[in-house]
């Protein structure tokens, strides 16, 4: 990753979880559909996926 290619600034907008929702499930739908996807196109038997967490909110 270049640094000048990095986008540093973000916008809730942009979130793919509405952090206004109230944990009305949305994140773990989104991350159900991500994770299916993985599992569908990751090399069965050999496969690796690598899931990094990081929030900004404790409670997250």
């Amino acid at each position: 990753m270049l640094p000048g290619a990095v986008r540093w600034d973000y916008s809730a907008a942009d979130s793919a979880v509405d952090p206004q929702a109230g944990g009305s499930g949305q994140y773990e739908s989104v991350l159900t559909g991500i994770f299916s996807e993985c599992h569908r196109v990751l090399r069965h038997g050999s496969g690796r996926l690598i899931f990094t967490f990081h929030h900004w909110n404790p409670k997250g």
